[in-house]
């Protein structure tokens, strides 16, 4: 029970450090992301292969799935181009203040996710630097709204029904279609030839995705995502501060985030 507990804060905290696993590796952005999500989804395939269980029909939770994979792989696809060039804290700043902001109301856990999405909008404007590029930081918080569209989409009545593998497998398949195609649009090189930095850290962000994809197993019928939404930025204030120390304003932002975040972060409901 104790470890069931921790789960979804453990891959809230994962979904921190990717960014800046994002940001270092040195490669397209959706290139990095078409590998990541086909491996995921290839890992998925095989396991539910050996084990016999079908993911695809042609049932009540095909429309919905869809809908759930476009959403998935617009959020993938934006955070991924937002992280490369703006870097990762500010991406996630941004990233996860609109899903805050959404779950804002009466309630008192409402009140203070509504309170720590304005903190961390703050803390964006406080960190000069993502300013400077604000075509990124809208794609950032594109994200951010791509995020909550996804979690209403994934409380679809069929969804709550399917079982993990077809849920997962909706949302990768989705970016495992859309991907490579919004890559080659971009004018994105396929033929660039990573050394052995980048591929060391592309194997990396696979293997924390797997480990934070193994940690939500089953959990698709809880909406958490202000947990997540919470927890993730003062995991990638902690990393920008240990790899670049306190540069400009971001003492302030580190105010309040920890501030807004830590206060929310096992609150909500």
């Amino acid at each position: 029970m104790g470890l069931e507990r921790w789960r979804e804060p453990l891959a809230a905290l994962l979904w921190g450090v990717l960014p800046a696993l994002i940001a270092a590796t040195g490669m397209s952005p959706l290139l990095q992301a078409t590998a990541v999500v086909n491996a995921l989804l290839a890992l998925l395939w095989l396991w539910t292969r050996v084990r016999d269980i079908p993911v695809f029909a042609q049932d009540e939770t095909l429309k919905p799935g869809a809908w759930l994979g476009a959403a998935f792989s617009a959020r993938i696809a934006l955070y991924y181009v937002a992280a490369v060039s703006i870097g990762a804290l500010p991406t996630v700043l941004a990233g996860c203040a609109l899903p805050l902001l959404a779950r804002a109301g009466a309630a008192r856990a409402a009140r203070r996710a509504g309170l720590a999405g304005l903190a961390l909008l703050a803390a964006v404007g406080a960190w000069g630097g993502a300013l400077d590029h604000p075509l990124a930081l809208g794609l950032a918080l594109a994200a951010g709204a791509a995020w909550v569209i996804e979690e209403r989409v994934a409380r679809a009545a069929a969804l709550a029904r399917c079982g993990a593998e077809r849920f997962v497998f909706y949302r990768l398949i989705g970016g495992a279609v859309t991907l490579p195609v919004a890559s080659v649009v971009a004018g994105e090189n396929w033929l660039q030839q990573p050394g052995a930095h980048a591929w060391s850290l592309l194997a990396l962000q696979i293997a924390l995705a797997l480990f934070a994809l193994l940690l939500r197993w089953g959990l698709h019928r809880r909406d958490r995502i202000g947990l997540r939404a919470s927890l993730a930025p003062p995991v990638a204030l902690t990393l920008a501060v240990a790899s670049h120390g306190w540069p400009g304003a971001l003492p302030v932002a580190a105010a309040l985030l920890l501030a807004f975040g830590a206060a929310i972060a096992f609150g909500n409901a």
